[in-house]
């Protein structure tokens, strides 16, 4: 079975690479875009007692920690209801049924675009605004410094089995930093070993921009697919200044 823990959380439960159920938690719960699927796995059971591997997704580590067993909630939740196995040690930091998928949110994008499209081989290109959280280390002037950013736009090279080649990525976060280019930046990152073009900065992203225009027309940033959806059906409307002017100020 895989979840998905964020916004939108859900659980989907597969049987030898076909879908029996997927479900997301504001289905159960009636409040919209709910996160931790808590009711979504129970429903698991109405399926089956028993899983092989629980994949869990998300855009970073979990790091929820139960009392005395040191588990994750999710990992504590589908041991309890029977779904997986106890482990071996009280002290084991990991289960061997259970997945942390949190290193790849954009990657992942890419896969389910790609694996229903239809190609042999593809170029996926992935806007969301706050991906896979990345430490990095950026020298300002006074040595190395870590910061924390997001993955906001990916491009990938798809082909099968299983190839999702990182061609670019576009990095972001609160800064304030320098904003910095490496045409072949070389990556260490599991899943992503290589080199692709990268740019680092403390800019919006297509993806806040989006938002905070969704925000602007009364709705919630989460809501951007709205403004996205009635885009094509706006007029123009002179009284509206323009976000963006070219060299000779139109």
């Amino acid at each position: 079975a895989g979840i998905t823990r964020g916004h939108n959380a859900g659980v989907c439960l597969l049987k030898d690479g076909e879908v029996v159920f997927a479900l997301e938690e504001e289905r159960l719960t009636r409040k919209k875009y709910d996160g931790s699927p808590f009711a979504s796995m129970v429903k698991i059971l109405d399926y089956t007692d028993k899983l092989d591997y629980l994949a869990i997704s998300h855009t970073q580590f979990d790091d929820s920690i139960c009392d005395y067993t040191c588990e994750t909630v999710y990992t504590s939740l589908a041991r309890k209801l029977g779904l997986i196995d106890r482990k071996n040690a009280i002290d084991e930091k990991t289960h061997s049924q259970v997945l942390e998928m949190h290193d790849w949110h954009h990657k992942m994008h890419a896969a389910c675009s790609f694996y229903r499209s239809g190609f042999e081989t593809a170029t996926a290109v992935i806007v969301d605004g706050a991906g896979t959280r990345i430490n990095m280390a950026l020298d300002m002037g006074e040595g190395p410094e870590q910061i924390l950013t997001w993955e906001l736009e990916t491009i990938f090279d798809c082909s099968y089995p299983d190839n999702f080649n990182t061609l670019y990525k576009h990095q972001g976060g609160n800064g304030p930093w320098p904003a910095v280019y490496d045409k072949e930046m070389l990556s260490t990152r599991e899943g992503e070993e290589g080199s692709h073009e990268l740019i680092l900065d403390d800019s919006a992203g297509i993806v806040k921009a989006y938002e905070a225009i969704t925000e602007y027309c009364g709705y919630s940033g989460i809501e951007a697919g709205k403004t996205m959806g009635l885009s094509p059906y706006g007029k123009p409307n002179d009284n509206i200044p323009n976000i963006y002017t070219t060299d000779n100020g139109e």
